[in-house]
């Protein structure tokens, strides 16, 4: 499973394309969601990543999974972080 937290946009789409495409499993937190929310959905999932970008980061510091900023990724070295 790999959440995904992602503002409405393109980034959204391709996130969850990819994670399609890896053979893995997407888990939609909406970023407007309370950080207590977002908490409790993580702890029952248990993701093995969230996928998110770097104006959210900060919602997600406190969380017990691996974090990577998805417009922070270097091109071409997506496969380095899954």
């Amino acid at each position: 499973i790999v959440a995904l937290s992602i503002e409405n946009g393109l980034n959204l789409l391709v996130g969850m394309l990819g994670i399609l495409h890896a053979g893995a499993t997407y888990l939609p937190i909406d970023p407007n969601y309370p950080v207590d929310r977002i908490e409790s959905i993580v702890e029952d999932a248990k993701p093995v990543i969230l996928l998110t970008e770097n104006n959210l980061k900060s919602k997600f510091f406190s969380l017990p999974c691996n974090t990577v900023m998805m417009d922070a990724i270097p091109e071409g070295k997506t496969n380095e972080f899954l």
